[in-house]
């Protein structure tokens, strides 16, 4: 395994275990991103579909949905 691709390995464990510090993740994926242009294509559709349920109304709870769970947490203290 090259120089090259051990860096990869051990960023791409990193990325799994959650490990990288926010900036480095940041940069990470915006290199990707740069030099991907099949993951371009999917970080744009999330994008839209992150814009269109942040602007999408959540349905009211059915009152006794609303009751009950209101009485179980209620009573979970």
């Amino acid at each position: 395994m090259s120089t090259l691709q051990a860096s990869y390995c051990d960023q791409g464990q990193a990325l799994l275990d959650q490990a990288l510090p926010e900036a480095e993740l940041a940069r990470l994926i915006a290199a990707h991103l740069a030099a991907c242009a099949e993951c371009r294509q999917a970080e744009a559709v999330f994008q839209t579909l992150a814009m269109a349920l942040r602007a999408a109304s959540a349905p009211a709870l059915p009152a006794a949905v609303e009751a009950r769970l209101l009485s179980r947490l209620c009573s979970a203290d």
